[in-house]
């Protein structure tokens, strides 16, 4: 099984730096490099998200493989459409699945394996999990959807801020810019409700939205840990105007963190 991980780094590698070498612009190089960093770093917290579970070594491996490729469709989509956005392209998960099949990156993992991190990969963006999940399939989609979110909160705070401005609309999905929140989205997140891509309207709508994912969608204690260690919820309401919702939203995340990690 250390052979079968080493050959997926070792895949995923000379993937990302063929993809990366037919960049034809400034934007293209980016948003690629961009993506390739935020793979390695999503494999990182599910190994740490998966540890403080107790999982086994060999299932350990098993996340990391599935984190390392969980967005490898990324690449082809922004190449093709020139968006990350999936609603102005196609479901980057899925793609992420065919083209795991196509290029047969799993073939050191047995049939069950596959299925695994496939169902996995497939499942990462969905808004909600499906209830027909086994154990296993549903301790391995909660590990990378927590992961995918921390980086993103991550992304948002550390690495947006500090690449061209021109360039920052595309990780806001081009939204109006505006420091509005969609009512849909503001009572969404005060319900605890995960809110839907269709309902963005506004830069700020994606920003709460950051915040609404803690109290919806964050599955383990150890992903809470990881947030409030590197004070993401700060962060975030940073990047915002402070108004009576903002602040609602943001008391009740820090209070929620809190609550559940003590």
């Amino acid at each position: 099984m250390i052979e079968s991980i080493i050959n997926i780094d070792d895949f995923f590698k000379k993937y990302t730096k063929k993809i990366l070498e037919t960049a034809k612009s400034e934007t293209e190089y980016i948003h690629i490099k961009r993506k390739i960093d935020h793979s390695y770093r999503v494999a990182n917290l599910s190994v740490r998200i998966g540890k403080s579970l107790n999982l086994n070594e060999h299932d350990i491996s098993l996340i990391k493989t599935m984190s390392l490729i969980h967005d490898i469709g990324r690449f082809t989509q922004f190449i093709k459409y020139k968006t990350y956005d999936d609603l102005l392209s196609e479901n980057h998960a899925l793609l992420s699945a065919k083209i795991i099949e196509k290029e047969n990156i799993l073939s050191n993992y047995n049939e069950e394996e596959q299925k695994l991190i496939l169902k996995a990969v497939s499942l990462h963006n969905k808004k909600d999990l499906p209830d027909n999940l086994n154990e296993k399939e549903f301790i391995f989609s909660t590990i990378l959807r927590d992961a995918d979110k921390i980086d993103f909160f991550k992304s948002m705070v550390d690495i947006i801020p500090n690449i061209p401005t021109k360039e920052q609309a595309i990780f806001y999905s081009n939204k109006e810019n505006k420091e509005v929140i969609s009512d849909d989205v503001y009572n969404l997140i005060i319900q605890r409700k995960t809110v839907d891509n269709n309902l963005l309207k506004t830069v700020l709508d994606k920003k709460v939205r950051a915040l609404g994912f803690i109290t919806s969608d964050i599955n383990h204690k150890e992903s809470l840990k990881i947030i409030y260690e590197n004070d993401y919820i700060d962060k975030i309401y940073k990047l915002m105007p402070q108004n009576i919702q903002t602040n609602t939203i943001y008391s009740m995340t820090k209070k929620y963190v809190k609550d559940k990690i003590n």
